[in-house]
């Protein structure tokens, strides 16, 4: 395994494998089969940007379901057909953005 100076189950990037995090995201199999050769524990992230993506983080530690419930009230539902729960207990919840970055 690669020793890395990350806190045990951490959501952050790997820096021996990905010292500039989303900016050295890849979708070259070849990359990413030695990635995980390197440290086939290691988690899987994408680069949001790239991948036209934003994504709702909603951290109830922080005020989140709160914030959560006054976004809804003024714009409807925030459904997303792809979330994930954190380990913090809450949500992220991933929508593909607006290319004219109006909405």
């Amino acid at each position: 395994m690669v020793e890395d100076e990350r806190a045990p189950n951490g959501k952050h990037p790997h820096g021996k494998l990905v010292p500039h995090g989303h900016q050295d995201a890849s979708v070259d199999e070849d990359v990413i089969r030695q990635w995980f050769t390197d440290d086939p524990d290691a988690g899987i992230g994408l680069s949001l940007e790239a991948s036209g993506l934003v994504a709702l983080d909603i951290d109830p530690r922080n005020g989140g379901n709160e914030s959560l419930a006054e976004l809804e009230a003024e714009h409807g539902v925030l459904f997303s057909e792809v979330s994930a729960l954190t380990q913090g207990g809450g949500e992220h919840r991933v929508f593909k953005a607006d290319p004219t970055g109006t909405a």
